[in-house]
């Protein structure tokens, strides 16, 4: 197999402890500072990953992602016929014939055509699904283990939280439970290996079936983790001495087995044949310690148990005892392989490959050669607009063009459920809280419907709910209106909590989606400012301002400024003012405006940024800075202004322009959108790729 990292360490050096060079984390380079930089792509959780002939198959919670040759994958879920988005576990057989099971139900796919749904197994909340090679289909969970048979589920074995299933080349299966390992031989004999009778800890993570009858698998207990060797007659445990990293997973790559930490890999050997660090034995079981018994099969009723599911994270490997004698035991070595993930949380085996699940980031699939393809979804990328806010407690919280809520936390993007699972268009932050502005026709019935949530604390309310009548009054019930799609932009102006609302909508005569100005509402008031608006029609004091907009900003008292295809708009004192190539604004597209500190409007032009500051435009700025094209512009909390475009990343600290290019540790160079949260972070967007900058940290300048 191929190394990934120059492997220093060998036996005959006698290295005790297995050592990595420190992973460089990149970072955002500039005079006196520096952001370190994380890539995210993907919002889904992954459970679980199956192949097939020509496709890879990925369970998460927002459905089932089929992945072939390109590199877009299909989504299916329950607007398709599985029953549910909520995907538990995906397990292909040795006809190709694909079973899913969701939340729902077990749903067979042959091809791109789904079968006839199945019941749920009987085994709580499911876990793992494995097809045998003699057509068994086995279920686990946690509540127990039930079994294919016939057109119904008929319960396997004794009631337990299973947390896997590894088949053996031999047809036999181990199961991994929360309190040790079942191996189920022929004729429905299991072999009973528990905690305290050789096995070192009782939570399986992972299993790598080696001879007949014979296991390598990774355990762990609330504080410590063990690698364990089963020969056939009695148990070894094993730990690598200060090995800091949590392991992850366990399986096996061609005929190496790989443990996968967070972000990197290794391979296992035995010691007669491979090199690196030996694995320290700390304990050897009795032999034929095993308790055997035949599975008690019932009808398929649900075994009692546990309603809720144990969750084990991982934990680092077992310190070995002072002066803790040597065990004979069967050698093993651990070296390096190479990074394979940033923060991987799950590990599967596929036909001579593994993958590995990295948050936020999609599967990795390692391979004989390392890292061959990496599998995303690319469900958290935005086409145009990177929809952020802060709430009170500076948490940060996205909003995916799909109409996905997910907060920032330590562990990653999580996503957040809305209120009736509704999906909203646009995103806010204010004093009051983060809001959602959202379409709810099709909850509601009515046409038009509008619903604005606002969050605070830990639970959404509804700051505003209503029916746009585009300033057709009920006198007029019948008359052509545009039929609204969607709020992609929100702003909330001031403590009165006034709302800004930008439309996407069909017009009457069927042209569309388009955009159509703004909706500005105030209590029970509703104005319609837009290019054609008419006070008579549109409410008093509706202005004429042009329909495609790009950005609201109501951040300024009394104000409220525009970027549009026909330059910035400032609302404000009943009257629309627009500042373009007359007034100075050069190539008159603006395609952002931010309200700065001090009363500085920051305005995005075609042909260079610029700013409005006590009623004069200035747009003389340095080439480099123009030739970056910064289309999008956002301010950190330090009052730096960051703009971004496809020709790069530009900042003003207040005296000096920087422009970032290939050499200031920036993975691409090419940007779509740029904002800031209050924890300092910078977002910005590519066209693949969302970049998190961390909070701003003081370095000592290089010296020329």
């Amino acid at each position: 197999m191929k190394r990934l990292l120059p492997i220093l360490l060998c036996v005959a050096c006698g290295p005790s402890a297995l050592q990595l060079p420190p992973r460089t984390v990149p970072a955002l380079r500039g005079q006196g500072f520096e952001r370190t930089i994380t890539t995210v792509t993907d919002l889904d959780t992954v459970r679980d990953v199956a192949e097939g002939l020509d496709r890879t198959y990925v369970a998460t919670d927002r459905g089932l992602l089929v992945y072939g040759p390109d590199e877009a994958p299909t989504r299916l879920g329950r607007a398709q016929g599985l029953g549910s988005d909520d995907v538990r576990a995906v397990t292909v057989d040795a006809q190709g014939t694909v079973f899913v099971a969701t939340a729902a139900a077990v749903v067979p796919l042959r091809g791109a055509q789904l079968g006839d749904r199945l019941p749920s197994p009987p085994v709580g909340e499911v876990v793992a699904l494995a097809a045998l090679d003699d057509g068994t289909l086995l279920a686990c969970g946690t509540r127990g283990i039930a079994r294919r048979s016939g057109d119904g589920w008929e319960g396997y074995g004794e009631a337990v939280q299973c947390t896997g299933l590894w088949p053996t080349p031999q047809g036999r299966v181990w199961i991994g439970t929360a309190h040790g390992l079942l191996y189920v031989d022929e004729d429905d004999v299991i072999r009973e290996h528990a905690e305290g009778r050789g096995l070192p800890a009782g939570w399986v993570r992972g299993v790598v079936p080696t001879q007949p009858g014979q296991a390598f698998v990774l355990v762990q207990n609330a504080s410590e983790s063990y690698f364990a060797f089963f020969d056939g007659s009695r148990w070894y445990s094993y730990t690598v001495p200060d090995f800091e990293r949590p392991l992850v997973g366990l399986g096996r790559v061609g005929t190496e087995m790989v443990a996968v930490t967070r972000d990197f890999a290794f391979v296992v050997s035995d010691a007669g044949r491979g090199s690196g660090v030996p694995l320290r034995a700390l304990g050897r079981g009795e032999r034929l310690s095993v308790r055997s018994y035949r599975a008690r099969i019932t009808a398929g009723d649900v075994p009692p148990g546990a309603a809720e599911p144990l969750r084990r994270a991982p934990v680092r490997m077992a310190a070995v005892p002072p002066n803790h004698p040597t065990v004979e035991a069967p050698g093993f070595v651990i070296a390096p392989l190479g990074q394979v993930a940033e923060d991987g949380y799950l590990v599967r085996r596929g036909a001579g490959k593994l993958f590995v699940a990295d948050r936020n980031r999609g599967v990795a699939q390692l391979g004989s050669e390392g890292v061959a393809r990496v599998l995303r979804s690319r469900d958290l990328v935005a086409e145009q607009d990177l929809q952020i806010a802060s709430d009170e407690r500076g948490k940060t919280w996205v909003l995916t063009d799909e109409g996905l809520v997910a907060i920032q936390r330590e562990e990653g993007l999580r996503r957040v459920p809305t209120p009736e699972g509704l999906r909203c268009g646009s995103l806010a932050e204010a004093r009051q809280g983060i809001y959602l502005g959202c379409v709810v026709s099709e909850q509601t019935g009515e046409p038009n419907a509008v619903r604005v949530l606002r969050r605070q604390g830990d639970a959404w309310t509804v700051a505003w709910e209503g029916t746009l009548s585009f300033g057709v009054g009920p006198d007029a019930p019948d008359a052509p209106r545009p039929s609204l799609v969607s709020i992609p932009m929100l702003a909330i102006q001031g403590d009165e909590e006034a709302l800004w609302l930008a439309l996407r909508v069909t017009l009457p005569d069927g042209t569309g989606p388009r955009l159509r100005g703004l909706a500005e509402i105030r209590g029970d008031r509703v104005v319609y400012h837009h290019a054609h608006a008419d006070p008579a029609v549109d409410g008093e004091g509706a202005l004429l301002i042009p329909d495609e907009l790009s950005n609201i900003d109501a951040s300024q008292p009394g104000k409220v400024w525009l970027s549009t295809l026909l330059g910035a708009v400032r609302l404000g004192d009943h009257q629309a003012i627009t500042f373009g190539e007359a007034r100075g604004v050069r190539g008159e597209v603006v395609s952002d405006v931010l309200v700065a500190a001090g009363g500085k409007v920051w305005i995005a032009a075609a042909e260079g940024p610029g700013f409005y500051f006590n009623r004069e435009l200035e747009f003389r700025m340095p080439q480099e800075v123009r030739a970056a094209r910064p289309l999008r512009l956002a301010m950190d909390r330090d009052g730096n202004i960051w703009g971004a475009g496809p020709n790069g990343l530009v900042r003003f600290d207040g005296t000096r322009w920087t422009v970032f290019g290939e050499d200031s540790g920036l993975p691409i160079t090419s940007f779509v959108d740029v904002e800031a949260d209050a924890a300092g972070q910078l977002w910005l967007l590519g066209r693949d790729r969302v970049l998190i900058l961390g909070p701003e940290r003081r370095v000592a300048a290089a010296q020329p």
